[in-house]
């Protein structure tokens, strides 16, 4: 099964931000690391987050990241960069 092609049928673009992206935007936005709605003060503690413990966990991430999301170079961007991982892998 592991080798077999696989594909997406159903995906929030918003939830394919990785956390590298996510800090990028919210600099370029000027979104304060830390902030009531980026409470992440660092990448590292970003990455962590991203180790979902249930859906609450989930949505507090989700909704904190896609906040990130401001402008259409910023929609852009990460549709490039989720396509880039699909080709990738």
């Amino acid at each position: 099964v592991a080798g077999i092609p696989k594909t997406v049928l159903h995906v929030h673009l918003e939830g394919t931000l990785e956390p590298e992206l996510a800090f990028a935007l919210a600099e370029r936005n000027g979104i304060e690391p830390g902030s009531q709605g980026f409470p992440y003060e660092t990448l590292e503690q970003l990455r962590a987050a991203y180790r979902f413990a249930d859906l609450g966990a989930f949505l507090d991430v989700y909704y904190a990241v896609a906040g990130v999301l401001r402008t259409e170079d910023d929609f852009c961007e990460l549709a490039r960069a989720y396509a880039q991982r699909l080709r990738d892998n």
